[in-house]
């Protein structure tokens, strides 16, 4: 997986644990986000080609390419702890949605049909950067347990069911601006897993401090 670029994120949190917010009269110590994210998901042939091949019985000469449409939007529910004006943490719930992956032969016959179902729960360490007396920069770490489920749909027996969970390290960074309302609105970028597909999304939120 490729986390050597993703890594670098973590430096993100420490300095905001030492930097001051200016004019932060907040003392909310509870927050709720709600998101809606873009998400790429790794068209990994390998994987699928495995998962049909190991857990479906799929013979090889059956699989000579793939076809995609792997879920590409995701919500998200995070609530968050605040424990300073500089360093929070969160537990996040992400629903990938669902898509399906085709399995053809050499003749280009579909032979095989996934129908495709993730999501994760997640728990990080958030440190926030100031910019100005409303907006903050954000970098974050932690570790996230996946889930996948995988339905045969075409080339098996009826009701043919895989499940896949691992756990993985999640980084991210984003933009937050906050208002006095008690409103934020959130702008951010997520690296993480499902099993050995790795996962990108583009966040947009709103948020809600209590």
């Amino acid at each position: 997986m490729r986390w050597t670029m993703t890594a670098a994120l973590c430096w993100l949190v420490w300095p905001a644990f030492a930097q001051p917010q200016p004019g932060d009269e907040d003392d909310s110590i509870y927050y709720l986000h709600v998101k809606i994210g873009a998400s790429d998901i790794d068209e990994d042939a390998e994987f699928f080609r495995d998962a049909l091949i190991r857990d479906f019985g799929a013979r090889p000469s059956e699989i000579s390419f793939f076809e995609y449409d792997l879920p590409d939007l995701a919500i998200s529910v995070t609530e968050g702890l605040r424990l300073s004006k500089h360093a929070a943490i969160e537990g996040s719930l992400v629903y990938f949605g669902e898509g399906d992956v085709i399995a053809r032969n050499v003749s280009g016959d579909e032979t095989y049909r996934l129908d495709f179902k993730a999501f994760t729960f997640s728990a990080t360490a958030l440190g926030r950067l100031p910019i100005n007396r409303y907006l903050s920069a954000y970098g974050k770490a932690g570790f996230q347990y996946g889930y996948i489920e995988l339905d045969l749909t075409l080339g098996g027996g009826p009701d043919e069911d895989v499940n896949k969970d691992e756990f993985a390290p999640l980084f991210g960074a984003g933009f937050q601006a906050n208002f006095a309302s008690g409103l934020s609105l959130d702008l951010s970028w997520e690296q993480s897993a499902l099993d050995d597909l790795d996962v990108s999304t583009v966040w947009l939120g709103v948020g809600f401090r209590f």
